[in-house]
């Protein structure tokens, strides 16, 4: 087996390498097909290409390995196209079945890759198999390269870039209170803070008073008030109330009948005429109702506001005399005191002078006319060689002619 030649065994010559002779008495040897090989002289069989190779031609003693970047898992394959790229995040060497996983804190970012790369300084790569680091983010630094995570800035210390290195200290005026901070936050008005790299910010004490990101704080102005810690501002009185000194503790209100219509009052001032507030604290005045009126100042109930007599009316608001109830002209009436309108008379009725009272001031048309419309001062006839013995009429219709 493995020789092959003459009559005697003088005669046989052992197969080659890339050849074999697998039956006793053969007169020649046979190549090894693509995807085999025979690496020694005087085989009987070839062997299969290993994971990894390949062999493209017959009679090899030798398979080629797939290069670095590639893997092959099966055996036998009988050309390099077999070999397959590495995927992004993998890796090899030549002549691997498989490709290798790249470690956390490292990557490979393109197909066929030979190694893979540590990531970078600000990067990290958590997880197996990375294609890419990540930049490390806000609030976060690596300070090394091939990290799997990132650290975290401490209290009273920030990053506020992307991919950073190291963390920053916080600047007087601003704090940080928590891990990874991407930014110090200032300290609120009515806060302060005198150094760097602080966690939390001091409260400024009564009578002062501070804005955001102050490292120090301000004295009260005269005319404004706080009585507690933490002011943001030394308050002014709100619209409806009043402080008449300076270094107040409290605003007053204002009260009913009077008012005060904008912040930091130093007193308030009488409802005008024609006006009226009835609780403390008011900041406008309300208007007398239409139909009514007002004589005096600083009022401080509706009961105050006059009634337009019976006959007149008035439709506006907060008016200052009687002069503003105007009579109900001809044809109208107002039977209320406080009318913001006159009632017309109905159809069929008139009234012919100004300032009715009531609905009875109307008046029915007499026999011999009609009245067509309302708010009629006088009735209208019936035609001549007409007559209506009907009283009250609303329709001309009512007049008949007269016989012959």
């Amino acid at each position: 087996l493995g020789w092959s030649g003459g009559s005697a065994a003088a005669d046989c010559a052992g197969c080659s390498v890339g050849s074999y002779a697998s039956a006793a008495g053969a007169s020649r040897c046979m190549l090894c097909a693509a995807g085999a090989y025979a690496s020694v002289s005087g085989s009987t069989s070839c062997s299969l290409c290993s994971a990894g190779s390949f062999g493209s031609a017959s009679g090899l003693s030798v398979c080629a390995l797939c290069e670095a970047g590639t893997s092959l898992a099966r055996t036998g394959a009988t050309s390099g196209s077999e070999c397959v790229d590495c995927d992004v995040g993998r890796w090899s060497d030549w002549g691997q079945a498989n490709c290798s996983i790249c470690d956390t804190g490292t990557y490979a970012n393109a197909s066929h890759s030979t190694r893979c790369s540590l990531c970078e300084r600000g990067s990290f790569a958590s997880s197996h198999g990375s294609s890419m680091c990540a930049q490390c983010t806000s609030g976060f630094v690596s300070d090394d390269v091939g990290r799997s995570t990132c650290l975290w800035c401490s209290p009273g210390s920030f990053q506020a870039l992307m991919g950073s290195t190291v963390c920053a200290q916080c600047r007087p005026g601003s704090f940080s209170s928590r891990n990874a901070s991407s930014v110090c936050d200032a300290c609120t008005a009515g806060n302060y803070l005198p150094v760097s790299g602080a966690s939390a910010c001091l409260l400024c004490g009564p009578g002062n008073f501070s804005s955001d990101g102050a490292n120090l704080c301000t004295m009260c102005d005269s005319g404004t008030f706080f009585s507690s810690l933490g002011a943001a501002n030394c308050s002014e009185c709100s619209a409806g109330t009043f402080a008449s000194g300076v270094g107040s503790t409290a605003c007053y209100r204002c009260d009913a009948g009077r008012y005060a219509n904008r912040k930091h009052a130093s007193n308030c001032s009488n409802c005008p005429l024609g006006t009226f507030s009835t609780s403390q604290g008011a900041t406008m005045c309300q208007n007398c109702s239409a139909g009514m009126f007002m004589t005096m100042e600083g009022a401080n109930s509706s009961s105050l506001c006059q009634l337009c007599s019976a006959g007149s009316f008035s439709n506006t608001t907060g008016e200052t005399s009687v002069a503003v109830c105007k009579l109900c002209i001809a044809g109208s009436y107002a039977s209320v005191l406080g009318s913001t309108s006159c009632q017309l008379c109905p159809a069929g009725t008139f009234l012919r002078s100004a300032g009715g009272s009531a609905s009875s001031s109307c008046e029915a048309c007499p026999r011999g006319s009609f009245g067509l419309t309302t708010g009629l001062s006088s009735c209208a006839n019936c035609s001549a060689g007409y007559y209506s013995d009907q009283v009250g009429s609303s329709a001309s219709s009512s007049c008949l002619g007269c016989l012959a």
